[in-house]
């Protein structure tokens, strides 16, 4: 069951990944270009502190080390490794077992650090340790639990507590894998909108949907096995697929009708991206992205709305509920 909030919230969770998100591909350091990504962050960082905006950073494990060696028990042994029948050899195949300096696709300690060193403190969240996929069969409740214990290892050697999770892929599972090992929140999928209606039928309210949110289509934070589900609402990719094509001044009108939805009916405006989705063209995506934070904070002045990172909407919501 979804719960009230006392007015409406304004989130941000960023998959911060590098080439783990493409582990799953052939060559993952090919697979997309991610040579701008710490340039990215850094632009992101300064929007942050210009609009006094805090963001979950949902940092794949292995990025917060700065180097890593092979042993003779092989890669990262500690870490148990599901069998995807769609994947062979073994998921660390591609890490290349050096340091940031060598391969700073694979590490980033010094993203971490970025992160960590903002004025305006930001959540640092957990994206799994390798970019398994989570919500697969072969990724049983022992293997989950072995990958998030890594994942604190590594944080708490940077002094980070581990409380929200996103998963890769958006795919979802073992819900209550995450609550025994000390998680508050996690990110969910959308909810399903119209499900019940015909395909044609469901299409245009879609559409209608989005030109003019309802109440009816507001999303709020739920309790899921004893831990928060915090769903996304809105992708920002204003420079991938379809969205290219369109005017960013309508792309941003879209998502102030969101965030208006939100304030109307005491909701949630929870924002998604990875920074590859910036990178397609960054001064196009940075500016869109920057009039939905100089309208977030308007509506934060005249205490319309709230911004929280999963975290700490999390932990008001387990204080009032």
């Amino acid at each position: 069951m979804q719960v009230d909030l006392r007015r409406g919230v304004f989130t941000i969770s960023i998959d911060t990944e590098l080439a783990w998100g493409s582990i799953h591909h052939p060559d993952p350091e090919t697979y997309r270009d991610y040579s701008q990504e710490r340039q990215v962050v850094d632009s992101l960082l300064k929007l942050f502190e210009k609009y006094q905006i805090a963001a979950t950073w949902a940092t794949v494990g292995h990025l917060f080390l700065n180097e890593c060696h092979l042993d003779s028990g092989g890669k990262h042994k500690e870490v148990m490794r599901p069998r995807y029948p769609w994947f062979d050899g073994d998921w660390f195949d591609a890490d290349p077992c050096t340091d940031v300096s060598t391969s700073p696709l694979w590490y980033g300690q010094d993203i971490v650090q970025k992160i960590q060193a903002c004025s305006v403190p930001q959540e640092i969240g957990s994206h799994s340790f390798a970019h398994f996929i989570i919500g697969s069969p072969q990724m049983t409740p022992e293997c989950f639990e072995s990958d998030l214990s890594q994942c604190r290892l590594v944080a708490s050697d940077m002094g980070v507590d581990l409380k929200s999770f996103v998963y890769p892929r958006n795919s979802l599972g073992h819900v209550e894998v995450l609550a025994k090992n000390g998680f508050l929140t996690y990110r969910g999928r959308m909810p399903g909108q119209f499900e019940n209606t015909g395909t044609v039928r469901r299409r245009i309210m879609r559409l209608a949907d989005k030109l003019a949110p309802r109440g009816a289509t507001v999303v709020r934070p739920e309790k899921v096995c004893g831990i928060w589900n915090i769903p996304q609402t809105y992708f920002f990719s204003p420079s991938t697929g379809k969205s290219r094509k369109l005017p960013i001044s309508f792309l941003t009108y879209l998502a102030g009708r969101r965030i208006n939805q939100a304030v109307r009916f005491k909701g949630l405006f929870h924002m998604w991206f990875h920074p590859h989705d910036i990178t397609a063209d960054p001064e196009r995506s940075l500016q869109g992205l920057e009039n939905i934070l100089s309208r977030v904070d308007k509506l934060r002045a005249a205490n319309l709305i709230d911004n929280l990172t999963m975290g700490d909407l999390g932990e008001t919501l387990s204080q009032e509920n």
